[in-house]
């Protein structure tokens, strides 16, 4: 979306309005008029709530999570619309126990962008974190659903089942995908030691150091929305 007016969006805008509308000449051109400044108004907002999901994520990086948490909520004042600032309102409601707030901000997110599989997989991770580990698989389900290769929703999903002994042919192709797309050494261990305990039962699976975490998905540097 352009950032100043431009002869090519003008055009745009006046393309959307209905073909009737063209026979009323001077009130084409003020709905176009219109349709172009709401966008520019959309895409200033938008700008204006990125600026904010990256402020809260320096002062994440600080440790200040209060902070933190007034920057993405004013990401999601500034607009509604991102699902990137209620994803990560979502991660700091959850980091502080604030469970059900983060599963109405999760849950925004996730409808806002419905591609994405980690809003999703933040719903199972909270739902894992509760001691709900049914829906938890389900929604890393559907977070593997909206992309087979999420590696976090594999990593949950994996283990959930081995510590469940609820291991299936699904799981041991997910063990494997899980395998080779992961690129973090903590979490490969894990994976491993589940592969063990699914071959002999041998192995336990660490009681701690796999908790369920939420993902914070794209960098604000690289969001696209």
């Amino acid at each position: 979306m352009p950032t100043h007016p431009a002869p090519s969006a003008l055009a745009l805008a006046i393309a959307t309005l209905p073909l009737g509308a063209c026979k009323t000449g001077g009130n084409a051109e003020s709905r176009a008029r219109d349709v172009f400044r709401m966008r520019q108004e959309e895409a200033e907002a938008a700008r204006r709530s990125l600026a904010f999901v990256r402020e809260g994520q320096r002062f994440e990086k600080i440790k200040n999570l209060p902070k933190a948490l007034e920057s993405y909520k004013q990401a999601v004042d500034a607009y509604p619309e991102s699902p990137i600032a209620w994803n990560n309102l979502g991660r700091l409601y959850m980091m502080q126990g604030d469970n059900m707030e983060a599963a109405a901000a999760f849950q925004k997110a996730s409808e806002l962008s419905l591609a994405d599989p980690v809003p999703v997989h933040n719903l199972g991770a909270l739902w894992e974190s509760m001691g709900w580990p049914d829906d938890a698989q389900r929604y890393y389900n559907e977070a593997l659903q909206r992309n087979a290769d999420y590696v976090p929703s594999l990593y949950r999903s994996v283990l959930l089942d081995v510590q469940r002994n609820k291991v299936t042919d699904l799981t041991q192709q997910r063990l494997k995908r899980a395998l080779f797309l992961n690129k973090d050494p903590d979490r490969q261990q894990h994976l491993l030691r589940a592969q063990v305990r699914m071959r002999d039962g041998s192995v336990d699976m660490p009681a701690d150091g796999a908790r369920a975490q939420p993902s914070a998905g794209l960098d604000a540097d690289s969001a696209s929305h």
